[in-house]
């Protein structure tokens, strides 16, 4: 494969106008230049797709759908359209820094085992600055440990095009909250990942984040586990691993009782999850000291260790 192969940027956008200008210089100010941004606008009614049609660069293609769709079905629109050797994701508040394309795509080029690079990064506000991940060293994990200790930024991703396209992996439109966890599991099936220590994206946090609250995680991670056991070309050699999503999903519903404050049920959900694991007795404490309080001993103890709770 050639050196400097064409990145793909994915770009989908919803009433994103007030932070997108800063997301596009972030891809225009990249040191690697062989890119092309696929921009999907999501149907939206503020001024985004005027901030980016002044943009007089040929490398930059707007695309609006026909009507509102859920982001991940957005997605896959969006990645019929494009023409390059690795495909990037950048959510219109997000900022890359100017290396994350040309550490990212030489790793790609230097470990032919490796699918998908991921990086360390910055969960930002106009507050402070957190790095997500302290880990010391880069690592190359399976879709195995991913589930264990899933910490995949998408925006901080660049993957091999041929890997989807060959193995036809697209964005599962009926998931709401777990389409990324579930398309990236799909592709370490077939590849490995490489996650690189180097802070490469900053994440912003702000009040109008599409941040993912709901109570139907367990609902989805449910889900997922009967898709696992019905489609095993999808998802090869996961059936045996589905223990840890068994213990995400668990958690996920306990989580859902305690906050509708309802410590009864989230009692029962502890107990009939021990079986899982012992571990699930420490959710006795939630139970018994009420989600609130619990939330904010838990937050200021990730905050003490410079790091943020990953909601």
């Amino acid at each position: 494969m050639d050196d400097s192969p064409l990145v793909s940027v994915i770009m989908n956008c919803y009433n994103g106008e007030e932070f997108l200008k800063e997301a596009l210089d972030s891809v225009i100010a990249q040191d690697y230049t062989n890119w092309e941004i696929i921009f999907w606008d999501n149907c939206s009614s503020d001024g985004s797709a005027g901030i980016v049609k002044f943009y007089d660069d040929p490398r930059i293609h707007y695309y609006r759908g026909e009507k509102h769709v859920l982001l991940g079905e957005a997605r896959n629109f969006a990645i019929e359209k494009t023409k390059g050797d690795y495909i990037a994701f950048l959510d219109v508040d997000d900022l890359w820094l100017p290396n994350k394309l040309s550490v990212q795509v030489k790793i790609l080029n230097e470990y032919p085992e490796v699918g998908l690079v991921h990086s360390n990064h910055i969960y930002f506000s106009k507050e402070t600055e957190l790095v997500f991940n302290k880990k010391d060293k880069d690592e190359i994990v399976d879709a195995v440990s991913l589930i264990k200790h899933y910490d995949i930024g998408i925006s901080s991703v660049l993957l091999k095009a041929n890997i989807i396209r060959e193995n036809k992996i697209k964005f599962n439109i009926n998931y709401n909250l777990i389409e990324e966890f579930d398309y990236f599991i799909r592709l370490l099936c077939f590849t490995k990942a490489y996650y690189s220590r180097l802070v490469l994206m900053k994440l912003r946090k702000h009040e109008n984040n599409t941040t993912k609250v709901s109570d139907q995680w367990h609902f989805e991670y449910n889900n997922f586990i009967g898709n696992v056991k019905k489609d095993e070309y999808g998802y090869p050699g996961l059936r045996d691993h589905l223990h840890k999503i068994k213990l995400k999903a668990a958690t996920a519903e306990i989580f859902y009782w305690l906050n509708k404050h309802k410590s009864l049920q989230a009692l029962k959900a502890v107990i009939l999850s021990i079986y899982l694991s012992p571990k699930f007795f420490v959710y006795i404490i939630p139970v018994c000291i009420g989600i609130d309080t619990y939330s904010s001993f838990r937050d200021n103890i990730y905050k003490a260790f410079g790091k943020m709770y990953p909601k």
